[in-house]
């Protein structure tokens, strides 16, 4: 899932700072520190509950598949579909086709990128999911379908120069808003490249058929320009709406995740470099990508718990000290 390398420093570091910050406010010496560490780790191996082991083992197991989920676009409120009929479906992963504009500072590196992405079909286990009435495509125009699945969003971030005129860096920023398309009413218009008046792919949907089903912002991510051609992966938190749980059947999702990847071709943008306004713009158009959701894992755990038996125990030390 991407977690458990960053878990186990993240966390053990955080230990190892309030341990010695613990140690500095006391006013021991080093020759003290060596011996209370000593035997707390003496006293942890007695018992068997070492906490270099626990992340031992909590690095060693497997990453988890990806988690599956049901949605189902009539139990939606308002419903994205109203005639009769099973639409509910289940799928562990979702294939994405973005159109959007992403323009960079030719002097600083920092970018910003806004655009509307379909979210167009769904996977499981790596096989094709059947989703009764959405509307799919890889272009600006919808396909046939009862609804749509869209996400909006905006994001910022800074780019480096990496050699061989490549550049990669990181989003700074990112929020999306996920919506549904009541009666499949909308699409994607297109985006223009033209300077200081280059515009960004909006969404077409009517705001009566909008509904609101999810929200995230950003956790983490990285963008780059290889070769001429950008692409970008993001992590973000994933919330859902007020009252969508007719939608988002299973499981619960509070504490879920969105991991998201887009990787494009020389076929699907065209960028120019304005030097009046002192940009480069890329304009998306049909991007590919793909998403699937993270839940923590038992590895998280793990790690969590054996970093605060010995942190408890550095404690009980110092206070019989």
């Amino acid at each position: 899932m991407g977690f458990a390398f960053v878990g186990v420093r993240g966390l053990a570091g955080a230990c190892g700072v309030a341990q010695d910050n613990a140690i500095a406010e006391k006013g021991w010496a080093m020759s003290d520190i060596g011996i209370l560490r000593g035997r707390a780790s003496k006293f942890v191996a007695a018992k068997g509950v070492m906490v270099g082991a626990a992340m031992l083992v909590a690095g060693s197991l497997p990453a988890l598949a990806s988690p599956t989920f049901t949605w189902d676009p009539a139990g939606s409120s308002p419903a994205l579909v109203t005639a009769p009929g099973t639409y509910s479906f289940t799928a562990d992963g979702i294939g994405l086709f973005d159109e959007a504009l992403i323009s960079i500072d030719n002097n600083t590196g920092a970018f910003t990128e806004s655009g509307v992405i379909r979210m167009g079909s769904f996977t499981l286990g790596g096989g094709s999911v059947t989703t009764p009435g959405l509307a799919t495509g890889t272009s600006s125009a919808s396909g046939a379908g009862d609804y749509g699945l869209y996400v909006t969003f905006t994001a910022t971030g800074a780019l480096a120069p990496i050699g061989g005129g490549d550049l990669k860096g990181s989003f700074q920023t990112l929020s999306f808003n996920m919506i549904g398309d009541v009666g499949n009413t909308g699409g994607i218009a297109a985006g223009t490249l033209n300077g200081a008046s280059s515009t960004a792919p909006t969404l077409t949907t009517p705001a009566g058929n909008r509904v609101a089903l999810a929200s995230g912002s950003l956790i983490f991510g990285t963008a780059y320009v290889i070769s001429g051609v950008p692409g970008a992966t993001a992590t973000t938190t994933f919330v859902q709406a007020a009252g969508q749980s007719g939608f988002f059947v299973a499981p619960n999702m509070l504490n879920w995740s969105l991991s998201t990847g887009f990787t494009n071709s020389s076929g699907n943008f065209s960028s120019q470099t304005f030097n009046n306004n002192g940009t480069t713009d890329y304009l998306i158009t049909a991007g590919g990508g793909s998403a699937n959701f993270n839940v923590p894992e038992p590895a998280s755990l793990l790690i969590m718990g054996g970093g605060l038996v010995g942190l408890g125990l550095v404690r009980r030390r110092r206070a019989k000290g």
